[in-house]
């Protein structure tokens, strides 16, 4: 009987060794089917199409996976350039452009490559300013600068240029992002420098006053055939004002309308509308609205 009972209990932990190793394997099947890794399906590359000798640009890769998940893979991929000579792309995906031509960069990871993604790489004859001719700035006033490379198929590209530069910094100051802050009366010259290239430098004159301002410049609405008299005034950084009516140049945006006969009277000629100026030592005044009536 206690044999009986011995062989019993020894089932009995066979079979509870059996149960406890099933749930085990179950558990371990569970985990092993949550994480497993999804499938790449698609490399997709994002960059610049086209590039200056002697620059580099940063390419990106971007993993699709079967489940529509995606994510960044630029330091995973292996990185390759059809056309070394023209530019060769770094183990990070960083392009150096050598000579002007097309290449193709692609991306590949698992087995999976990218499209070709084209890359055009371009050279470069001048660099320039605009605007080409500077107008002139008052005292406290500022220009916008901008800059475009002519490339070696004689179109044009606007850059960003790594400096911007005044001559005299006493003159006028220029940011890096091609600000100009007229600060004294004077002319400095400015110029640029990107990839190497240096724009030629050209003149900017700052003047010794402020703004020029137009009366009235609320005006009555003169009939046709009839003379209206302008002024136009120049007002210094002090405040004190000095009369520039005979001395500036007037405009009107619409001869047909009205055209100034003399220094600062408008002749109204037909009905319309049209706006006037005065132009004193390069610098316009805020236009003026006119309309001509019957």
């Amino acid at each position: 009987m206690q044999r009986i009972s011995k062989i019993i209990l020894f089932v009995g932990f066979l079979i509870s060794v059996l149960i406890l190793a099933s749930s085990c394997g179950g558990a371990q099947a569970v985990v092993n089917q949550s994480t497993t890794s999804p499938k790449i399906i698609q490399i997709n590359i994002n960059g610049d199409t086209e590039v200056y000798i002697g620059l580099t640009r940063q390419f990106k890769a971007t993993a699709v996976f079967e489940n529509g998940s995606n994510s960044e893979v630029t330091s995973k991929v292996t990185w390759a350039s059809s056309q070394t000579t023209v530019a060769t792309i770094s183990t990070a995906g960083g392009a150096n452009a050598f000579n002007p031509g097309v290449t193709e960069i692609t991306a590949t990871l698992e087995g999976i490559v990218s499209q070709p993604f084209e890359l055009k790489v371009v050279g470069a004859r001048c660099l320039e300013i605009v605007p080409y001719e500077l107008p002139n700035v008052t005292l406290g006033g500022i220009l916008q600068m901008q800059a475009r490379l002519m490339k070696s198929d004689g179109t044009y590209s606007y850059v960003f240029p790594e400096t911007w530069k005044s001559s005299n910094v006493d003159i006028a100051t220029i940011s890096s992002t091609g600000l100009i802050l007229g600060l004294k009366s004077g002319t400095t010259n400015i110029s640029s420098y990107y990839l190497g290239f240096e724009s030629q430098p050209t003149p900017l004159t700052v003047v010794d006053f402020s703004s020029i301002t137009v009366t009235p410049s609320l005006p009555n609405d003169p009939k046709v055939g009839s003379k209206m008299q302008f002024t136009a005034t120049i007002v210094y950084p002090d405040g004190t004002t000095k009369d520039v009516t005979t001395e500036a140049d007037w405009r009107s945006s619409n001869l047909q309308v009205a055209a100034f006969a003399s220094s600062g009277e408008i002749i109204a000629e037909n009905t319309g509308y049209t706006t006037v100026q005065a132009v004193f030592d390069g610098i316009c005044s805020s236009p003026v609205s006119l309309s001509v009536v019957n």
